[in-house]
């Protein structure tokens, strides 16, 4: 027999229920994010002390030194980090005390890591294809951190358990997720306190989404990960990682192009070409003084200059050198 999507809660009742919770776990969700900021900071500051030590020291190369160290802060800031979001989202959904959160989302932290990676590969590679599917993506994969933490589905079936659900109500689910962040956001947003009062409510974002996780998976509790989500999350992933490799190749190439231009200039300059009066100019409207007179002569030398560097560009490549 097929199974139907349950009701959603009345919005004014999932409110009600938000600030509920709110009020509830504040205390322990400022006590989990204050030891997970701590560990945090201290995750980016202990690995790079010895690093900065040995480069004082000069004990090593210094790029093997400062690229361990960085690589070695990073990795521990990011685990770090992931805890601290496991903990909080293990307080709001099992109602923990702080320790007991802290304890045991260490042990979940990779999985929870993992997740959140793929989530973030998936939204990218809707973001590499348009704005659009990227957007549709974010919604619909949104939930995957929370059904982890959960215990119901790991990696790739976490994600399609946060897509079957969403699916089940997507105007329900749109609606409830653009409330939950404009209320987070908008405090911050008032003049002069908002900065202080965004503080104190921050965890209401968190506590809102987790609420509607819950309701999500309450409307569908037979959901099921779609068989295809590992395949969709992979193509997705690749789509993300080659338009980045061709946009590091295209800056590549056009700081290539560029770079001839620039020392064309720069050796007309070295070579003579900046006469007295040319120079003058320049350095007048470096320091914003200049006449409207030494301004067009500033202007006609710089046209003058990367017109000259441009034509020998071209007739290298011309030539066949293609790459100078």
């Amino acid at each position: 027999m097929k199974c139907y999507p349950q009701k959603m809660p009345p919005f004014t009742d999932w409110l009600r229920a938000c600030w509920s919770d709110y009020r509830r776990l504040w205390g322990r969700l400022m006590t989990v994010l204050g030891v997970a900021g701590a560990a945090t900071l201290a995750a980016v500051a202990i690995p790079l002390i010895p690093a900065l030590m040995l480069a004082v020291l000069r004990i090593g190369p210094l790029w093997a030194v400062v690229g361990l160290g960085a690589a070695a802060s990073l990795t521990a800031a990011l685990w770090a980090s992931s805890w601290g979001q496991a903990a909080a989202l293990r307080v709001v959904r099992y109602d923990e005390p702080p320790a007991d959160s802290l304890s045991r989302a260490w042990g979940q932290t990779a999985a929870f890591g993992w997740v959140v990676t793929l989530t973030f590969l998936a939204m990218g590679g809707g973001f590499a294809l348009f704005v659009f599917p990227g957007a549709v993506l974010t919604v619909l994969l949104f939930f995957a951190p929370y059904y982890e933490i959960s215990g119901e589905g790991a990696g790739i079936q976490a994600l399609g358990l946060s897509w079957a659900r969403v699916a089940a109500r997507p105007a329900d689910a749109v609606l409830r997720l653009l409330a939950a962040l404009i209320l987070a956001w908008a405090p911050s947003q008032i003049p002069l306190v908002g900065w202080l009062i965004a503080m104190v409510w921050a965890p209401f974002g968190l506590v809102a989404t987790s609420r509607l996780a819950d309701d999500l998976r309450a409307a569908s509790p037979d959901a099921r990960s779609p068989e295809w989500m590992g395949r969709a999350v992979a193509g997705l992933s690749a789509v993300l990682l080659i338009g980045l490799l061709g946009a590091s190749i295209g800056a590549a190439y056009l700081a290539r192009r560029a770079l001839p231009m620039a020392s064309g200039m720069v050796g007309r300059l070295m070579a003579g070409g900046l006469d007295p009066a040319s120079g003058q100019a320049l350095l007048a409207v470096a320091q914003g003084t200049a006449t409207p007179e030494q301004r067009s002569q500033a202007y006609h030398f710089a046209v003058a200059a990367s017109s000259a560097a441009w034509n020998a560009n071209v007739s290298s490549a011309a030539a066949g050198s293609f790459w100078p």
